[in-house]
């Protein structure tokens, strides 16, 4: 009977040491460390998805998603305010009790590609591009920028586009204060579109618009301001079919004028589909583009790099034998390129976030999947100034809802997920809850037949 005594006591001893380890619920996923590697979730009981993140200048990250969970009607852009440890400062989200994006459809990263894009304004507070409904209906949406403060409150929006739908997917703020939104738009009957250029001034008034592409279907994900002051747009062109709205697609790169005016185009795919959702000048020149290539059932992230005429000069692709994409690409300051996306593993059926690092020539130095027992994706990532790697997406395994948004900050090549021993944690907590119980009716047994 001490025997079994001494054990109870152990066992309890330990969940108790075990649950102040965690120190906090089991969806938070939260790791400790100001300024050292960390995870968080952030969101309520439905879905709530993180797009686009970027570093404040003072100090910490702002992130631009959807949330359907603190909607004033199905879905509203959020924003997320945290600090450099990841906790949270605040969040607002902005929309009409129609407004937003259909969260049924747009749940998950596979439809919710550059919905909204977040720049810091040069005199304070933050710009978000994306799109909202232009009637109760849901007919018709327009591409949208909202202005905020620096605490995230409204001062301004206006929305963009014809008669049919225009999606805004990426912004960057321009030398003189004002912005560029790049997105598409669509008609029926097999809504082909082209790709959308909007120029505005720093209030958002809009100055010009272009669009871009012929019978084919066309959209533009993601844009960079070059070094002469145009810009270089990467999206995707569809085959020229009879119905283009279907069909493999390849990555198409848009260079143009200050204007908006088109210098040259160039396009980048074999027989299957290939996109491209991100875009940058590189430091030595030319550009890097990084999606995702496909041949037959296999699709794999995949980075290309141009020279500044666009001219092809390598390609390098990325995962198993499943699906894997690319949605975020940087230059990394030590050299080489950083890309994150999602890997869908062929044994689990499930996505996790897939980081990828390179050397300047493309080639693999190191991959890192994040993720537990269902789906989650990265959509965004920023370099850190102490070389760290800042993630955000969204997670279906873990958090309070029916997806989360998600950011972790991670070292590149790090040797395990910075996070993994506190779900080792948890999956411990989990175990003594079942065995507890279990041993708390022998210990009863067994000291009941000794009297």
């Amino acid at each position: 009977m001490n025997i079994s005594r001494v054990l109870f006591s152990i066992i309890v001893f330990s969940l108790l040491c075990n649950q102040m380890m965690v120190g906090q619920p089991l969806t938070s996923l939260s790791v400790a460390a100001s300024g050292g590697p960390w995870s968080h979730t952030y969101g309520g009981v439905d879905y709530d998805i993180g797009q686009s993140v970027i570093p404040v200048s003072t100090g910490g990250y702002i992130i631009a998603g959807y949330t359907q969970s603190f909607s004033v009607g199905y879905i509203d852009l959020w924003l997320v305010r945290i600090n450099d440890a990841g906790h949270l400062l605040w969040h607002r989200n902005h929309g009409t009790p129609w407004g937003g994006i259909h969260g049924d459809e747009y749940s998950g990263q596979e439809g919710a590609i550059g919905l909204y894009s977040i720049v810091e304004c040069q005199d304070g507070g933050f710009a978000v591009a994306g799109q909202t409904w232009a009637n109760a209906d849901e007919s018709i949406n327009d591409a949208w920028l909202i202005r905020v403060n620096e605490e995230g409150h409204h001062l301004w929006n206006f929305s963009y586009g014809a008669e049919n739908e225009d999606w805004g997917n990426d912004l960057i703020e321009l030398s003189d204060g004002g912005f560029l939104i790049v997105g598409f738009f669509r008609s029926a009957p097999f809504y082909v579109g082209q790709l959308f250029m909007v120029r505005t001034d720093r209030n958002g008034n809009q100055l010009w618009n272009q669009t871009h592409g012929g019978p084919r279907k066309e959209a533009a994900y993601s844009v960079v301001q070059c070094q002469d002051g145009g810009f270089a747009v990467v999206g995707y062109m569809k085959e020229d079919t009879p119905n283009p709205s279907i069909g493999p697609a390849d990555v198409w790169l848009l260079r143009t004028d200050s204007d908006g005016l088109q210098l040259w185009n160039r396009t980048y795919g074999g027989d299957g589909d290939d996109q491209g959702f991100s875009v940058i000048e590189c430091g030595g020149g030319g550009f890097a583009i990084a999606g995702y290539t496909e041949n037959a059932d296999d699709r794999d992230m995949w980075l290309l790099r141009t020279d500044a005429t666009g001219t092809h000069q390598w390609n390098q692709s990325f995962g198993g034998t499943d699906v894997d994409q690319g949605h975020s690409l940087i230059e990394y300051s030590q050299g080489g390129f950083t890309i994150a996306g999602f890997s869908i593993s062929e044994d689990s059926g499930y996505a996790d976030m897939f980081i990828v690092g390179t050397d300047e020539n493309g080639n693999q130095q190191w991959s890192r999947l994040y993720g537990g027992v269902s789906d989650d994706f990265a959509s965004s990532l920023v370099e850190t100034n102490t070389g760290d790697l800042v993630v955000a997406g969204s997670t279906k395994s873990y958090g309070a809802g029916a997806e989360d948004m998600w950011v972790l900050r991670v070292p590149p090549n790090s040797p395990q997920p910075a996070f993994s021993l506190q779900i080792e944690q948890l999956l411990a907590f989990a175990i003594m809850l079942a065995v507890i119980p279990a041993l708390a009716i022998a210990f009863f047994i067994v000291h009941r037949r000794k009297r």
